[in-house]
């Protein structure tokens, strides 16, 4: 079974995605800062949906800083920000795909297809 760690403080939109994703056969986790999701980390997920703007700091420096642990791990990076530099230093840092807030189930899932 895939694994998918989603990596956001709205509480509300992990729990969506965990109901849609487990009926796709996904076991999920949530981790709702970057601190949780060190600890969750350790189970080597094989995907990671990882919010930019959290409360310990941002996804794209979390991922820079720890970039060994995800070597084989496919990570959509989810944010408000759309600023082409975000989005440049996102993909630089290692994200295969950045999806805008907001976003539609639909679109997540095609994006989960792409890249599981």
């Amino acid at each position: 079974m895939k694994t998918i760690l989603i990596v956001d403080d709205e509480r509300d939109l992990c729990e969506v995605l965990k109901k849609a994703f487990r009926k796709e056969d996904y076991d999920v986790d949530c981790a709702f800062s970057l601190a949780e999701a060190d600890q969750k980390m350790k189970k080597h997920p094989r995907i990671v949906i990882l919010d930019n703007q959290l409360p310990d700091g941002t996804g794209i420096d979390y991922l820079s800083t720890h970039a060994p642990i995800f070597l084989d791990i496919v990570v959509l990076m989810i944010s408000a920000d759309t600023e082409p530099q975000t989005i440049k230093r996102a993909k630089k840092a290692g994200v295969q795909e950045f999806l805008p807030k907001p976003f539609t189930l639909q679109r997540i899932k095609e994006l989960l297809r792409k890249v599981a």
